[in-house]
């Protein structure tokens, strides 16, 4: 079977009020997609649920497929979060100049920490990318007391992991 859609993937389940992520074998993400949308759309899901549902998809590695979900489901007036979400999204599907433009009106609203850490670590990768080292470094470290702030684990752990790599990468030979 050749489908380039297949392979392994993330699955959330929710019960109880619970939600937990697990690795599946053989998973489809077209199918998910097209499902998720199906779902979202007859049970008019939340603002909050369809945000998750973006992230499982981008958490799979899912780019592509998280943008047209992202565009799908963006409320009429986005919160940071979902702007956030975005930027990210833009930044990994190679749309810079829109990624950074997002990430900046973030930081330009403000909000909850979370969403400004995610946004300054969209600036701090492109600005890396873009040979800016000092620029990046100073996003990446913004982020990780941001994320630390506000108990975000994973965007701290981000944060520190890009932080330390540029370190590493501007070390003399």
């Amino acid at each position: 079977h050749d489908d380039p859609s297949e392979g392994v993937g993330l699955v959330m389940t929710r019960e109880s009020g619970l939600t937990w992520t697990r690795r599946v074998h053989g998973f489809n993400v077209n199918r998910v997609l097209r499902a998720t949308l199906s779902h979202s759309r007859l049970s008019g899901m939340s603002d909050m649920s369809a945000l998750e549902s973006v992230q499982a998809v981008l958490e799979s590695g899912y780019f592509n497929n998280a943008l047209e979900l992202l565009k799908s489901q963006k409320p009429a007036r986005p919160t940071p979060s979902w702007l956030a979400l975005e930027a990210e999204i833009l930044e990994r599907t190679g749309r810079v100049r829109d990624a950074v433009a997002l990430a900046e009106r973030v930081l330009r609203i403000g909000g909850e920490p979370r969403c400004m850490a995610r946004a300054l670590i969209v600036l701090g990768v492109i600005r890396r990318e873009e040979g800016l080292a000092t620029l990046s470094a100073d996003c990446f470290r913004r982020a990780e007391e941001l994320a630390s702030q506000c108990g975000a684990k994973e965007l701290r752990g981000r944060a520190l992991s890009r932080l330390l790599l540029s370190a590493f990468e501007d070390q003399p030979d």
